[in-house]
């Protein structure tokens, strides 16, 4: 194999090319609706009861408000879940 990253070096090689300002526009709603996606297929998965509503009500803001990493959150609620507390 010649060089696994020659396509990641062109595209620090060139930073202003008009090629990238349309990937980068295009992969933002890609990027997007794959996040809610995922969050949708999360929130099914889950159950409906109040206190998984509860938990998903506290989340939504904490993650929008601070610098948490989500995977955190997502690991409380996976550990309230898996201690049988929702």
């Amino acid at each position: 194999m010649p060089d696994d990253y020659t396509a990641y070096r062109l595209w620090g090689r060139f930073p202003d090319a008009p090629r990238q300002r349309i990937v980068r526009l295009g992969l933002v709603p890609l990027t997007i609706g794959l996040i809610i996606a995922g969050g949708y297929v999360m929130a099914r998965a889950a159950g409906a009861g109040w206190h998984s509503a509860l938990v998903t009500t506290a989340a939504v803001p904490l993650m929008l408000a601070t610098r948490i990493n989500p995977l955190w959150i997502l690991l409380t609620g996976g550990a309230l879940g898996g201690l049988d507390l929702l």
